[in-house]
């Protein structure tokens, strides 16, 4: 295998949280494409391991240093970055980037990250470089379900999406879902955020397989979405059953209140870090992941269509080579997303992957 092997050719770059459940899975996807990471994160006994079994080079680096971070990063091209909770470590090593002229890419779905990557467009025009907010499964099918509807209806004004994905989560997911917690529901209107209460929009959504459940959520679809399309009405759901959707609207309100507390919602992260552990290979690959999107113009007219994908954790791993090799050969630069930088079609680049429509509604 390896064709990716040209594409980086010359190029350097760094997995940090690279001994995390993802981390680990982003290295099984990129070696047999020919990339070499340079693995990093805090802990140097779980680096010299990992590094030691796949050959790599591995450097251990906190986020609280910064000229520790910049000079790690003095010979590195590019940093893919997969350590949550991103509300965490995502500012420290952004700001590193932007300082040492590394492209910056993140993984996240907690959506003041997203927001704050974007707010960095011009000082990333600026320092010639590419910022990639929430590059994984939490907006990349979205987002190209939702070009793909834009494509077809160019004058649309309105949009929806949802995500029907990971339905068994790791703990470095629940702890970072843990972070947002106390985030209030949110839409675009007109070109604006607006807050609203979480489970204010409840909805059913038709899907090939049938229609399921959603709830609208603060998602970070919100500005990637917006990045992408330009359509200035978004609003984003996450499948769930119907209990489910009717519970969460039900504590939200109770749940944003306890997780304000950094006390509490640190207690709970830890015991999430001792008690769950993320899918397994058999599980991963016995699930998929589906993404919606529906489109609509001042005319009544509107598009609707579907994206069947790879399941949620071995996406997010999948389409990291092809994100690393596409910003070095094709060398987008501000903030941006991956579909707006690399195309509608760029997901169809893996495997089980396809865009779906249906006739009538």
């Amino acid at each position: 295998m390896g064709d990716g092997t040209a594409c980086v050719t010359g190029k350097r770059w760094m997995l940090y949280g690279a001994y995390g459940y993802t981390g680990k899975l982003v290295i099984e996807e990129a070696l047999p494409r020919g990339h070499r990471p340079v693995l990093a994160g805090r802990d140097a006994g779980k680096l010299r391991e990992l590094a030691g079994k796949h050959g790599l080079e591995w450097r251990a680096l906190g986020l609280d240093d910064a000229g520790a971070l910049d000079s790690a990063l003095a010979d590195i091209d590019l940093v893919y970055h997969v350590a949550g909770p991103f509300t965490q470590t995502a500012a420290p090593m952004r700001e590193a980037c932007l300082r040492t002229r590394t492209h910056y890419i993140d993984v996240t779905g907690e959506i003041p990250v997203t927001r704050d990557t974007f707010a960095a467009h011009a000082r990333a025009l600026e320092a010639g470089v590419v910022l990639l907010p929430s590059s994984g499964v939490n907006t990349v099918p979205t987002d190209s379900v939702s070009s793909f509807v834009h494509r077809q209806l160019p004058d649309a004004h309105w949009l929806e999406v949802a995500i029907d994905t990971v339905h068994q989560r790791s703990s470095g997911s629940l702890v970072s879902m843990l972070e947002v917690a106390s985030v209030s529901g949110q839409v675009r209107r007109s070109g604006l955020v607006i807050e609203e209460p979480i489970g204010e929009r409840l909805r059913r959504i038709r899907f090939p397989f049938g229609k399921r459940h959603a709830i609208g959520l603060p998602l970070a679809d919100i500005h990637t979405a917006w990045a992408t399309t330009g359509i200035p009405d978004i609003t984003a759901y996450v499948v769930q059953d119907f209990a489910t959707t009717r519970l969460m609207k039900l504590t939200a309100p109770l749940m944003s209140r306890v997780f304000a507390n950094p006390a509490l919602r640190r207690r709970a992260q830890e015991e999430i870090r001792r008690r769950v552990a993320g899918p397994d290979a058999q599980a991963r690959g016995s699930d998929s992941t589906w993404s919606w999107a529906l489109a609509r113009n001042a005319r009544g007219q509107q598009c609707e269509a579907w994206l069947e994908t790879l399941e949620g954790y071995t996406f997010t791993a999948a389409v990291a080579p092809h994100i690393v090799e596409a910003v070095f050969t094709q060398q987008p630069r501000g903030a941006t997303t991956a579909v707006a930088a690399f195309g509608t079609d760029f997901v169809l680049r893996l495997r089980q992957t396809r865009f779906l429509t249906l006739p009538g509604r």
